[in-house]
């Protein structure tokens, strides 16, 4: 059972901070919003507040659904990012239907105050929560299995934190070199936005066209409509594409 439980904080982590990374470029600077295209498509999720549902191909096999809502928490003075799905995972070691319920909230100016994400899957049950809070630079983790916690902590958002995580869960200094190596070799992602349009059943839509990519290689995209709403979209590295329901993959 540990390998799972190891395998879910990878995972957590990894979905965590890829949200932060791509919330940074949609809303690139927290006090000059500029006027690049990916910050504009950024800012339309909240300029309509439209909810946008896509469920998740691996080739043609349906293996989970994707939703997401952008709104205000209820005193109006935070715009809030609301995410729920689940997604069968093909990882070396792990085979596994995960769930996930979350959000991401942002102060006026689009800077991210607060992510909260939990993480679950069935047999066993195992559940993973986390938050990352910009205010005081922490993070927070419990991981709880069968009802039980198993682990509980928190790390500073930083090179020396995530070291420290990463030893929690058992991974030695020579993981931790090999770690940090890998990081100042890798290029900083790369995110376009452009023009396009996407034809769902017959109808073609016009959409920009947001792109991650690391070294060349792209990671995901997707099509945003002109009312902010997701469209379609892939993720190359796990074979999976994104449409919304009864739209063939």
């Amino acid at each position: 059972m540990l390998h799972r439980i190891t395998a879910m904080l990878i995972v957590g982590f990894w979905l965590a901070m890829t949200a932060l990374l791509v919330i940074r470029e949609l809303y690139p600077n927290a006090t000059d919003l500029n006027a690049i295209p990916v910050g504009h498509v950024g800012r339309l999720l909240f300029q309509h507040e439209q909810a946008s549902g896509l469920e998740i191909y691996d080739q043609d096999t349906n293996v989970g659904f994707f939703r997401m809502e952008p709104t205000w928490t209820k005193d109006r003075r935070f715009r809030l990012l609301k995410m729920h799905g689940n997604v069968t995972l093909k990882l070396p070691g792990l085979a596994q239907r995960i769930s996930w319920i979350g959000s991401i909230q942002f102060d006026a100016a689009f800077a991210v105050k607060r992510l909260d994400m939990n993480l679950s899957t069935g047999d066993p049950a195992q559940q993973l929560d986390i938050v990352f809070d910009s205010a005081t630079n922490l993070a927070k983790y419990t991981l709880r299995s069968g009802g039980t916690e198993y682990l509980k902590n928190e790390f500073t958002l930083d090179q020396k934190g995530i070291s420290e995580l990463l030893g929690q869960i058992g991974f030695g200094p020579e993981f931790l070199a090999q770690f940090h190596s890998k990081q100042a070799r890798t290029p900083p992602p790369d995110f376009t936005a452009m023009q396009s349009s996407v034809d769902l059943n017959g109808e073609n839509i016009s959409t920009f066209l947001i792109s991650m990519k690391v070294g060349g290689q792209t990671l995901w995209e997707a099509h945003v409509s002109q009312l902010g709403q997701l469209m379609k979209a892939r993720a190359p590295i796990f074979g999976y594409k994104l449409v919304p329901s009864g739209v063939k993959p």
